[in-house]
Order: structure tokens, then sequence, then C-alpha cells
């Protein structure tokens, strides 16, 4: 009698141990029905200029109690190879990356993961030429629930390593034109006179993607976009100067490509005058309309109308006594500068 009571009891007890585990289990196992494994195959990030080496993380992403897996990742020898795999968010690792062209890699831990997670890192070396690129396939031999030891079903998102370009784009035939252009105070001046257009060609093995000029010197952004024209080699932008006045200007051209590779070593230049300081001392006094008048006479060399058109607000083509009375206004304040 006593002892169909202990098997009674043990029975019950096996049955309620086996309830319970199944209670802890069905759940996890249930929110595994969206489970990827990935490789990215940004160049950014799965991509290494010829004979240097990138971190590459295999992600398993949605996934609920994580405990261990293994993976199989294979790609292309001639174009790549695996140096190393590295611990992520699991941190007891074993590797095999012994045969060309294949890693076997398992990862496990003390507990559990949810959620996105850092299965392990490849460090891959680019051994190929630039712009090659390898498959990186991810084959699941095994995922497991840390609760349990339950199966989690995953789907793949394999990668791609790319061989990236390491080149600085070219850049040559800088040019501003015109070359010299009047300060920009606000006063309407002759159409044209305050503003300049600089181009610059920009060739690169791969693909341009930006080029900026640094308009800081003339008042204006450090980087100022300019613009492709379309079907050429040509990048362009038209500026006008509010700083920088009485000199001339090496305004520095930054390219930079696709990958990230820049060159920022040309430069285009511009100069940047005073309207009405015809003696080029950068100020505009009595001294200018002196001069201005001394012309009219002949006995200076002509100011050019540049410097000394300065009446009206946007010009008459000539350099006459009408300019030196508007400089000679100026200086007592009666009418705005030049």
């Amino acid at each position: 009698m006593i002892k169909k009571r202990c098997s009674k009891t043990v029975l019950v007890a096996i049955v309620t141990m086996a309830v319970l585990a199944s209670l802890l289990v069905l759940p996890v196992f249930s929110a595994n029905e969206n489970v990827v494994v990935s490789i990215t195959s940004d160049p950014a990030s799965s991509g290494a200029a010829p004979g240097t080496t990138a971190t590459v993380p295999i992600v398993v992403y949605t996934v609920t109690d994580l405990g261990a897996g293994t993976l199989r990742v294979t790609y292309d020898p001639s174009v790549c190879t695996i140096t190393d795999v590295t611990a992520a968010d699991l941190p007891i690792l074993s590797k095999n990356i012994s045969v060309p062209g294949l890693a076997i890699l398992s990862a496990m831990d003390i507990q559990g993961h949810t959620g996105d997670v850092s299965f392990a890192n490849l460090e891959i070396k680019a051994v190929g030429i630039y712009n090659e690129t390898s498959p990186l396939n991810v084959s699941i031999e095994t995922f497991k629930t840390y609760t349990g030891i339950q199966d989690i079903p995953a789907r793949v998102n394999n990668g791609t390593f790319t061989i990236v370009d390491v080149f600085d784009p070219t850049v040559t035939d800088l040019s501003a034109t015109p070359a010299a252009i009047l300060n920009d105070n606000g006063r309407p001046r002759i159409p044209g006179t305050n503003l300049s257009q600089l181009n610059a060609t920009v060739t690169d093995n791969i693909e341009v993607d930006t080029v900026t000029v640094d308009l800081s010197p003339i008042g204006g952004s450090a980087e100022a976009s300019m613009t492709n024209i379309a079907e050429t080699d040509i990048w362009t932008i038209t500026v006008n100067a509010t700083a920088g006045i009485n000199h001339t200007h090496n305004l520095i051209v930054t390219a930079t490509d696709i990958y990230g590779n820049s060159n920022a070593f040309e430069h285009v230049q511009l100069t940047v005058l005073r309207r009405g300081d015809v003696i080029r001392d950068n100020v505009i006094d009595i001294g200018d309309a002196l001069y201005i008048a001394q012309y009219t006479v002949g006995l200076v060399p002509d100011p050019g109308v540049l410097l000394g058109d300065v009446n009206p607000a946007t010009g008459d083509g000539a350099v006459d006594i009408g300019d030196a009375l508007h400089i000679a206004q100026y200086t007592v304040e009666l009418v705005p500068e030049p």
C-alpha cells in the first residue's frame, strides 16, 4: 500500500514538472516566429580597402531567449579571407577558420538574449582588388533557446563583402569668372560685377559624391555645395563677397567620392575689390574722389569702370566727375557707400 502511494506521488510530481516546463517553453518558442540571421552588404560596414580588414557583425534579429547557436559562413577566398571570429553578445565562442572559404562558429551564454542580438564578429581581410565582391552566405546548423534548450526557427539574410575604393578624386581646371569682383554691401551694382562663377573639374575612378568650396574668407559658408553640370565632370557655384575685401583669396575646393575618399588640396583664386577705392588702399575717402577728378582732365591713368563707375548705382559705363562727386558726398555721409 505504501509503495503504491509513493508511485502515485512521484507520478504527480513528474506530470506537474512537465506541465510547468511546457508553460515556460511554449511562450518562448511561439515568440520566435520572425527570427532573421543577417550579414550586411553595405560597403561602409562590410567592406575594406585592399590589404586591410573590416569587422563585420552577424546579427540575429527579433529573437527571444537565444542561448546558443552554430553557424557556417562561406565566402570567396580569392576576394577576402576571414582572419578571425570574435565574441559579441554571446561571450562563449568556438570557431574553425582553417579551411579557406569557410568559417564555422558556435556561440553561447549562461543566460538568454532577447531582441536584436549580435551573435559574433567576422574579421575579414580584403585580398583581391578594388571593386571585387564576395558573397557572405550563412547557413544555420542550430539555434537554441536558453530556457528548455528548444530549437529556434530562423531565416537568413546573406551579405556581401566589397573591396572598396581607396583613390581620392582628382580636381583640375579650377576657375573663377570673373576672377575679380566687387564687394557686396547691399547697394546695387553694375549687373554681374559682384558675382563670380567658380568651376572645378572633378573626376574619380568610382563616383563623385559631393564637391564643396570654402567661402568663409569672403563671408560665405565653409562648406558651400557646388552643383554638377549634367553630363559633364564640371562642378559649379555662383558666389558674391561680403568680406575679405581688397584681397585675393585661395578658396579650397573639397571633392569626396561615395567611399569617403577626399581631395582638399586644390583651390580657386578670387579677388574681392572695394567699389570706389580707386587708389586701392582699402578705404574710400576724398583721395579717391580727387583721383577721379584728376583722371577727367588727363592727369592720371584710367581707374577703370569696375572701381570708378559708382554713379548711378547700376553704373553708366563711364568714369566722370559725377563719380568723384558721389565719393566726396559719401565722405561726409550724404550718400550711401559706393
